[in-house]
């Protein structure tokens, strides 16, 4: 897991002590002050917190070189490659990483020769150890595709498939031959850090390659390096850096500011510092333009360490690799945040309005107004002038005079350096405003806290409305209307000195606490409340809430960038809407937005923003937007953040079955098993890598798309076998899609019973037997029949009876007519005295009959005959759709619940059961 460290601790915004603040350059100021620092660790995953080495690959995976393997980062997890899992490792100390133009990942060992990454497989270069030598060092590709390489044996290139030895000056006997610098500068020249021999440069001769010597004969070199003027810079072992450029040829030692002399990596960021890796100072930094090297003292965590390698990454992120430090990320953020550590008079900020002077002025609750004029705060409180230390609202009149509304203390307007108060003397009766507004006429425009809003006129301000609610925002939109948002009362329509219309809850408004409007280009107002966006357009108003997919239902303001699009603060941070999103949202032909958020990851100190006050944001002249917050102002340059980035790619890492791996081919055939499937997919983005989410959908089994989050693994179980299609896309923390994604092919292999040869065996099998249970039950029930009139006739034979024979005989034919042929069981009011009638016998005859010779009650005898009835009606293919409670009315039962009893207690098992076992 990613540690985000605290942020007035680990970014490096804290520049130096007081006494020595000054000695920086204003751009070095900006640049590191909109740093981000990340650590991870062997806590976090790291096999060692030794990281030698790092680079990426065309995939967008991280490598790490360490002393105890190669890690390959997705932002979220490292996956470890060494001895114990890769035969290709013999020694897990990686010294060096390049990546050639086709994506091959080369590895320079420290004792284990040089291993190549390709296609997912690592494999071992062996058989020129003499060459190559086992104790690898630098490892780089040329402008000619070939791959340069040194080591403990001295330098050989590898090209068309072989390796060749590069001669150089043949050292003295038992002098160190090792190079551990290479470097090709824009003019194709290799330059060689080689052992005692110093610098050289390797240039070709026809077809072979000579080695001139540069200079720094006896000095080790560390590392090499080409700015972006061309100029060469040389990191050594405690002889501090060189540079060369052009005829010149400087030296940078402790008298120049470096902390110390051995210098392991260089990187030049983009306002062109060079950033200096030592062994012992941490980070050193040359800033541009400057022959002054300026270092950081107490120096935490990363920056105690040896710093041995800088990289920066495709989306411009600067990793660090430390000597027991571990791996870090200096991330440049989207926003700066300015706090009390840059000039504020405090942290708490409220109005924000820029003026034609290039000001930023800031308003602050008792602790005065602040401005930023070239990269500078100035303060202004009650001992300069103003009224009240509390200022929440500002506006500027055509004559460049600066109007401030405060709480407590009136109207005060601010002109050539002196402070003029306007109270009840000047016409305002209410010491308090939130609101203050230059219309587009000119004109000075106040609200204030009791709901009555002032026009400034002649040296004195005048009521023209009184809405009775307090005043939050004013605003007059292109068509000469003038609006009051309010606190609690919605938004008032004010023509003249009356308000004309209110807009509120009732009459569709999201909320009646409205904070700002804003009015588009295309004429549209937008009203933000406390509980929602509204876009109001031809008397119509569409709300955008939280569920719509904003992150927060509070607006404070809202700013219009270069593309239309909107930028909102809110108390879940800034966030940017695409005016698209949203009007197709207003139109309903997508359902939800889907805005851009930017909080503390993005350099915001607090994501919690300010505002019911005019103005809560301002556009500065140079495109930059400004947002107050509790925590400082964030300022983000709309250009250079949000939606303008890329997208994350997106990949399928390995595909597991019952546990385990199957290789990601082309035409993948996934054998039969428990079909416990898992699928594992991530995005290769390392900024806020934690927020990133996705969607997948197995073509062939999800009907849509499935939204795990962050989730970044698929489950699917007892899949059928079947052709299947994978599919990922990933949203980046910046809200921008990748729609692309990634896609695995498939095909499940069917067990043997899933065969179509098995499906149709047992169709047949199952048509061929399907008459025998009704012929079986049919015959059973023609032999019960017969026992049954056996049973009769015989008890009647026996008994002592007052019926003649032949009346008996009659008897018994009639009873089994009535039961076999007319069914009277079916009669669920049946009793013994209706049958007795129907034979014409007494109810006590027949009752004797029943129970002496067969054993059973009149009712035991009828449920025998429902029963059976019922068992053939179950059997019976014809009427397998029928339901058991139709059954159970069939054969002469009210209920299903005594049909189920009285079934049960014939046959064992409930009808249910009984269908379902003759169907097997």
């Amino acid at each position: 897991m990613m540690k985000e460290q605290n942020l007035t601790r680990k970014i490096f915004v804290i520049v130096f002590a007081l006494q020595t603040s000054l000695l920086f350059p204003i751009e070095l100021m900006r640049s590191i002050a909109s740093f981000q620092h990340h650590n991870w660790t062997i806590d976090d995953g790291l096999p060692v917190n030794s990281v030698n080495t790092i680079t990426q690959t065309p995939d967008g995976y991280l490598w790490i070189g360490t002393e105890a393997g190669l890690a390959r980062f997705d932002g979220i997890k490292f996956e470890v490659f060494n001895h114990e899992n890769t035969p290709a490792f013999t020694n897990d100390i990686i010294s060096s990483l390049q990546v050639d133009r086709s994506g091959t990942l080369w590895i320079g060992t420290r004792g284990g020769g040089v291993i190549r990454y390709k296609n997912n497989t690592f494999k071992a270069i062996t058989g020129n150890s003499l060459l190559l030598g086992s104790e690898v060092w630098s490892i780089k590709e040329s402008l000619d595709g070939s791959i340069w390489i040194g080591s403990g044996a001295g330098l050989c290139r590898f090209a068309n498939n072989s390796f060749t030895r590069i001669l150089l000056p043949e050292p003295s006997p038992n002098s160190n031959r090792t190079v551990r610098a290479l470097l090709e500068d824009r003019n194709g020249h290799t330059w060689v850090g080689a052992g005692v021999n110093g610098l050289l440069l390797v240039k070709k001769r026809g077809s072979e390659f000579h080695a001139e010597s540069m200079g720094l004969a006896g000095i080790e070199i560390l590392t090499l390096f080409e700015d972006r003027k061309g100029a060469i810079w040389i990191g050594t072992i405690g002889n501090g850096l060189f540079r060369y450029w052009e005829d010149r040829r400087d030296h940078f030692t402790d008298k120049d500011g470096l902390i110390c002399p051995t210098i392991w990596s260089l990187y030049e960021d983009r306002f062109g510092n060079l950033w200096i890796g030592t062994q012992g100072g941490g980070i050193n930094i040359l800033p541009a333009g400057s022959d002054r090297i300026i270092a950081y003292p107490n120096q935490e965590d990363l920056l105690n360490n040896p710093i041995l390698y800088f990289y920066q990454d495709r989306e411009s992120s600067l990793w660090v690799g430390a000597n027991g430090g571990g791996l870090s990320c200096l991330r440049e953020t989207e926003i700066i945040t300015y706090s009390t550590k840059n000039g504020l008079s405090h942290n708490n900020i409220y109005g924000v309005f820029h003026d034609s002077k290039d000001r930023i002025w800031l308003g602050t609750k008792g602790y005065g107004v602040n401005y930023f004029k070239d990269n500078q705060f100035y303060t202004l409180t009650v001992r300069s002038g103003l009224s009240s230390d509390s200022v929440v609202s500002f506006a500027e009149d055509r004559s460049g005079a600066m109007w401030f509304g405060t709480l407590g203390g009136f109207i005060n307007c601010y002109k050539n350096g002196r402070f003029e108060v306007y109270n009840d003397r000047r016409g305002v009766l209410n010491n308090s405003f939130r609101a203050i507004y230059a219309d587009p006429d000119g004109r000075i425009l106040a609200g204030s806290t009791k709901g009555d809003i002032l026009e400034f006129r002649k040296d004195k301000f005048v009521l023209i409305a009184d809405v009775k609610f307090r005043v939050n925002t004013l605003f007059k939109d292109s068509r000469g209307n003038l609006w009051a948002g309010t606190f609690g009362g919605g938004v008032f329509l004010i023509k003249g000195n009356e308000p004309i219309d209110i807009f509120t809850e009732k009459k569709g408004l999201s909320n009646n606490i409205v904070t700002c409007m804003h009015e588009d280009k295309q004429g549209i107002l937008w009203i933000g409340t406390i509980k929602g966006l509204n876009r109001f357009q031809d008397g119509k108003i569409s709300i955008f809430l939280k569920k719509d997919g904003l992150p927060d239902d509070t607006v404070y303001w809202i700013l219009e960038d270069h593309n239309a699009d909107f930028w909102i603060s809110s108390n879940r941070g800034i966030y940017c809407l695409s005016r698209e999103e949203a009007d197709a949202v207003s139109k309903g032909t997508i359902q939800n937005v889907n805005p851009s958020v930017f909080g503390k990851e993005a350099g915001m100190r607090s994501i919690e923003c300010n505002g019911a006050n005019q103005p809560a944001g301002c556009k500065s002249r140079d495109g930059k937007l400004w947002f107050p917050t509790t925590d400082g102002v964030s300022v983000i340059n709309p250009k250079d953040a949000g939606r303008n980035k890329p997208p994350s790619p997106v990949v399928i890492e390995k595909i597991l079955l019952d546990g385990e791996c199957c290789s990601l081919s082309r035409n993948l055939t996934l054998p039969p098993g428990k079909n416990n499937l898992e699928i594992h997919y991530t995005a290769l983005s390392f900024i806020v890598p934690a927020k990133i989410l996705f969607k997948y959908k197995l073509e062939g089994f999800d009907k849509k798309w499935i939204e795990p989050g962050t989730n970044r693994t698929a489950y699917y179980t007892n899949l059928p076998p079947g052709k299947y299609v994978f599919r990922v896309i990933a949203r980046s923390s910046y809200g921008v899609w990748n729609e692309t994604g990634a896609q695995v092919t498939f095909r499940l292999k069917p067990k043997f019973h899933q065969t179509l040869f098995f499906k149709i065996v047992l169709i047949v099998l199952f048509a061929s037997l399907l008459p025998f249970p009704f012929l079986y039950f049919k015959k059973y029930l023609h032999d019960w029949k017969v026992r049954q009139v056996k049973r009769l006739k015989s008890a009647l034979r026996s008994k002592n009876s007052t019926l003649p024979g032949e009346e008996t005989k009659k008897y018994i034919r009639k009873l089994m007519y009535l039961l076999e042929v007319e069914k009277i069981y079916k009669d669920s009011d049946l009793s013994i005295k209706s049958v007795a009638s129907k034979l014409l016998m007494s109810a006590r005859t027949l009752s004797e009959i029943i129970n002496d010779e067969l054993k059973m009650s009149f009712s035991e005898f009828i449920t025998e005959f429902r029963i059976k009835e019922a068992q053939r009606i179950l059997c019976d293919p014809k009427t397998r759709n029928k339901s058991v409670l139709d059954i159970a009315y069939d054969v002469g039962y009210n209920s299903k619940s005594a049909f189920n009893r009285a079934f049960k207690n014939i046959t064992g098992v409930t009808p249910s059961e009984f269908r379902k076992n003759q169907g097997k």
